[in-house]
């Protein structure tokens, strides 16, 4: 697939390098916006740093975003009293895809905005299945959205890790909420396992529970970023989150840290 117009990627952490840097090893220009304390760990051919999301906005016909706070997601989008915002500043015709997990409704608040100046709105996740070197099996990446929209971005996406189209605006990210509770509640389960077999002096079960650590701390707190976003979903369903999760006893427990940092998902 020939990609003419540059990839833009605005974000704030540094695994959104990884990103571009995959897009870059395909033979795209890339565009990347991060704030200045986060530190490119080098130069990569044809990933160029820019000062500001405008730069990006005027240029790309695909902007990614991974901005993780819903507000300041909502002030890049729609902007703020000092600059325009990105959907003043994109060109019609363009997407904007969002890489953070958010709640749909969220989406559909902007959706409107967006769509008065011709510009699309999709959403993303990128779910890591293994540790980044050569070797590791790629990122999948879960696409919500207008099939319009998905189906121009589905390409370069592709450059990620395989694609699979989840369905409506928002849908990337609910299924992305769904794996991290899924996910959590394994690990709840495997500690409770644990800490039991313990208590009856057989230790069989420690191997399996060791499996259900992240490698990764950025992983540990986007995992439980994805379990809250999970939690506000049901609110807007009219549950009570305590009847989706409720871990209340349940340590998750860091091997990362010495001395180990037991971490606990309770609800208030």
């Amino acid at each position: 697939m020939v990609i003419a117009s540059p990839i833009g990627i605005v974000a704030e952490h540094t695994r959104s390098i990884d990103l571009a840097r995959k897009i870059a090893d395909a033979g795209v220009r890339v565009l990347l916006h991060l704030p200045r304390r986060v530190a490119l760990p080098d130069r990569i051919q044809r990933v160029e740093r820019v000062a500001t999301p405008t730069d990006i906005a005027f240029e790309c016909g695909v902007v990614l975003a991974s901005i993780r706070n819903s507000d300041a997601f909502k002030a890049l989008v729609v902007g703020t009293p000092e600059r325009a915002g990105l959907g003043a500043d994109m060109q019609p015709g363009s997407i904007l895809v969002d890489l953070a997990v958010r709640r749909p409704r969220e989406l559909q608040a902007l959706l409107g905005l967006l769509g008065t100046r011709g510009i699309a709105l999709a959403d993303a996740a990128v779910v890591r299945t293994g540790a980044v070197d050569p070797g590791s099996a790629p990122d999948t990446v879960l696409v919500g959205g207008f099939p319009d929209a998905v189906d121009q971005i589905t390409g370069v996406l592709g450059l990620i890790g395989p694609v699979t189209m989840t369905g409506r605006l928002g849908s990337a990210h609910t299924t992305a909420a769904v794996e991290a509770y899924a996910t959590l509640a394994k690990r709840a389960a495997a500690a409770e396992i644990d800490a039991l077999a313990r208590a009856l002096g057989v230790l069989v079960a420690t191997a399996a529970f060791a499996d259900c650590q992240s490698n990764d701390v950025d992983d540990e707190l986007e995992l439980h970023h994805r379990f809250e976003i999970a939690q506000h979903m049901a609110q807007d369903h009219g549950l009570d989150p305590r009847t989706v999760a409720h871990f209340e006893g349940v340590g998750l427990h860091s091997v990362l840290q010495t001395p180990t940092v037991e971490r606990r998902y309770l609800l208030p």
